[in-house]
This record gives C-alpha cells, sequence and structure tokens, in this order.
C-alpha cells in the first residue's frame, strides 16, 4: 500500500505541471489606431473696391460708377454695359464734364483687388495725389475669416505727415508749424459695417465704427468684431465701408456729403502716408478679448520766442 500511495502522488504532481504550462485566462483585445490631434487654423484674406469723384476702380482702370455693378454675393465686378464702344463713350462723357478732375475716367487705378494676403505685395486702399478740397471716396473692404470663428482689431500706423514744400499762400495763410503737414485736419472719415454694396444705408448707421472730425489722432487701435460685438463666423465675408472727404464732411442720417469750402492754403503740397493692420484671433475659448485701447495722439510742445528789448543792449532775432 505504500508504494501505492507514493505513486498516486507523483501522477498528481505531474498533472498540475501539465496544466501550468499549457491553460489560458479568458481574453479579449481591442485596438483604436490612428489617434490625431489636429490644430485648427485662421487666415485672413482682403479684398478692396475704390472709389473716388465719381468713379470706381475696375480692371485696373478708372471707370464711371454708372456702368460697374458690385455684386457683393458674387464678389466680383461686373460691367453693366458690356460694348467697349458703349463703355469709352461714358468714359469720354465724365471726362467732358469733369475736365479738371484728378484721376481721370480711363487712367490706371490700383485701389481694387480680389482677395489675397496682403503681405504678398504691396496692396494700398488710398494712393492719391494733387488732392483739391472737395475730393471724396469710398473703399469697401472685405474680410474673409477662414476656418474658424474670429474676433477682429483694425490698426492705424502714421508713417509721415509732411509739409513737403511751403508755397506763398501757404506761407500767407500763414502756416506756422513747418515740421508737420496739416492735410490731417483736413481729412476726415468715417468708417461703417457695410452690406457690400459701397453705400452708407440708414440701417447701417447704427453699426458706424468710427466718425471723425479730422485725421489728426486717427492713429490708434480700433476694435471692429470682440466679444462685446461679436465674432466673424467661420467662411463668411464681414464689409467695411470706408468714405473719405477732404473738407468738411456731413452726414444726415445715411446721407454723406463733402464740402471743400472749409479748407485753407496751409495744407498745400502736405502728405501723409499710414500703414494700416488687421488682426484676427480665435474666438473659441477667448471671451475675455478685446483689442488694445485706442492710442492717444502724442502731445504737441510749443515754444514761442518773445524778444524782450531795454534800450541799453538791442537783442536781434538772429541772436536765436
Amino acid at each position: 500500500m505504500k508504494s501505492i500511495v507514493t505513486s498516486l502522488g507523483m501522477i498528481v504532481f505531474v498533472a498540475a505541471i501539465v496544466a501550468g504550462g499549457t491553460g489560458a485566462f479568458f481574453n479579449d483585445t481591442e485596438t483604436s489606431t490612428g489617434n490625431v490631434f489636429t490644430a485648427g487654423a485662421i487666415d485672413l484674406k482682403v479684398d478692396s473696391v475704390a472709389h473716388v469723384n465719381g468713379l470706381v476702380c475696375f480692371n485696373g482702370a478708372w471707370h464711371p460708377e454708372g456702368i460697374v455693378v458690385w455684386d457683393a454675393e458674387e464678389e466680383v465686378n461686373e460691367l453693366s454695359l458690356g460694348q467697349f464702344a458703349t463703355v469709352q463713350a461714358a468714359v469720354n462723357a465724365y471726362n467732358t464734364a469733369n475736365p479738371s478732375n484728378v484721376p481721370q475716367a480711363g487712367e490706371v487705378c490700383k485701389g481694387t483687388w480680389a482677395q489675397t494676403d496682403l503681405e504678398e505685395v504691396s496692396y494700398q486702399f488710398f494712393n492719391y495725389g494733387d488732392l483739391k478740397p472737395g475730393d471724396n471716396g469710398e473703399n469697401t473692404i472685405s474680410l474673409h475669416v477662414k476656418n474658424n470663428d474670429a474676433y477682429m482689431c483694425a490698426t492705424v500706423d502714421v508713417t509721415e505727415d509732411l509739409d513737403n514744400s511751403i508755397t506763398e499762400p501757404e506761407a500767407d495763410a500763414p502756416d506756422t508749424d513747418l515740421t508737420t503737414g496739416e492735410l490731417d485736419n483736413e481729412l476726415e472719415l468715417i468708417v461703417w459695417e457695410d452690406d457690400g454694396d459701397n453705400v452708407l444705408e440708414t440701417a447701417e448707421t447704427e453699426n458706424i465704427l468710427v466718425e471723425t472730425e479730422s485725421a489728426n489722432g486717427i492713429e490708434g487701435t480700433y476694435d471692429l468684431y470682440t466679444s462685446l460685438t461679436g465674432a466673424i463666423p467661420a467662411e463668411t465675408t464681414a464689409y467695411l465701408g470706408v468714405y473719405w472727404c477732404f473738407g468738411d464732411l456731413t452726414r444726415i442720417g445715411a446721407a454723406l456729403s463733402c464740402n471743400g469750402a472749409p479748407v485753407g492754403n496751409v495744407s498745400q503740397t502736405d502728405s501723409l502716408k499710414a500703414d494700416i493692420k488687421f488682426y484676427v484671433e480665435q474666438a473659441r475659448h477667448n471671451e475675455e478679448f478685446t483689442c488694445v485701447k485706442r492710442q492717444l495722439p502724442a502731445p504737441i510742445l510749443t515754444l514761442e520766442k518773445q524778444v524782450n528789448q531795454d534800450g541799453i543792449d538791442p537783442v536781434s532775432d538772429s541772436s536765436w
């Protein structure tokens, strides 16, 4: 009996070893492949349509406004009268009726372009020389935000404000500040949220963004679309109308007019140059966004010279 028990114990032990080497727990495997995080993007594209003195910049040349139609939905300019002879007749009629206007119909223009990145080349919304009191114009600027809702700011940086030269009428005015020009004091601006038709309308007077009495002090940063006013939805177009007047700009309701009579000689030959920048930033998770507060114009220090004569030691102007 002793030998039998021993044999049974060996059998049980061997079976345990076999079971341990060949058995398995219940199991299953599931695999999620290709997990990806991709950052979103924001891209701003800008286009422009320029108007001045009843002309619109179309296909690289100034055309009378009456023969060019702007389709805001299609975002293209189209000639309403397609025959060249008819267009040429309208050009000739404008130049005959306005022989002293600058520019003239048919001349080269650069204020209109299709949506693009402005950094690629130099684009200018405004490039006008030989301004005369009473000249006025309007640019409709289209802003296209790609991919994501965005807030937007605009910054104006004045890079030149020059007197250039002093004509006799300017000296007689008199022009007492020869360090900077006075043109900015004579230019007035109004900017509003437009619907793309280049015209300020009654409903849009509730959306006027900037309305100045002069361009003096225009430098600064402006809120266009913020957490207070609402973001620009992605894949939509926002329009800004920018009307300028070399003279006294008057707005009665939605009607704009420009009177050059108040302009004096002190602004003759003066020039004003500025950079306009647009900045967009994501709206999502950015509820506290605001644009930098508008910068105040730099203070101006004026020194007035007075020569006091004591009758004993006369002092001449040349001593200063």
